[in-house]
């Protein structure tokens, strides 16, 4: 007899012993049914999750564009103002006493949009690790490896 067949004798009053063990297999074929369900809904509601954080993720940079945005304006105003000062200081014959205060405000802006173009490369960076991370819900719906990061 071949390692893998089992030999199995069953007398009439073993009926009720048959129909148990029809009724487990189909317990089990629930069960497997149930666990993808669970699978599936589970991999709808991390991709959901995701989209959303990415829609929050959008909105904060757009506060943020914003809020740089205002605080160009607002600095270049005030750059202005400190010319105009100095013009009108010249006119009346008296020193222009703003340069120090002008070459602030304009090495702030600077510092200001070095720091923007930094914060946009980082989420770029951002972006492109999360579009090409693997991660375990993703590794099991597409098949392909995960990665550590």
């Amino acid at each position: 007899m071949a390692d893998n067949e089992v030999k199995l004798t069953l007398k009439p009053e073993d009926a009720g012993l048959i129909a148990s063990i029809k009724e487990i297999k189909t317990s089990f074929e629930g069960v497997g049914s149930a666990i993808s369900s669970v699978v599936g809904l589970a991999i709808d509601a991390v991709e959901k999750i995701k989209q959303l954080e990415q829609e929050v993720r959008q909105m904060r940079q757009d506060f943020e564009q914003a809020a740089v945005s205002i605080t160009k304006a607002s600095s270049s105003l005030a750059d202005e103002n400190l010319k105009l000062q100095d013009q009108i200081a010249v006119l009346e014959h008296r020193p222009a006493r703003n340069q120090l205060a002008i070459a602030l405000v304009e090495a702030a802006g600077r510092a200001r949009e070095l720091t923007s173009s930094l914060f946009d490369a980082i989420n770029k960076e951002r972006d492109l690790l999360e579009n090409k991370s693997v991660n375990f819900v993703r590794s099991l719906a597409s098949g392909q490896a995960m990665t550590n990061d």
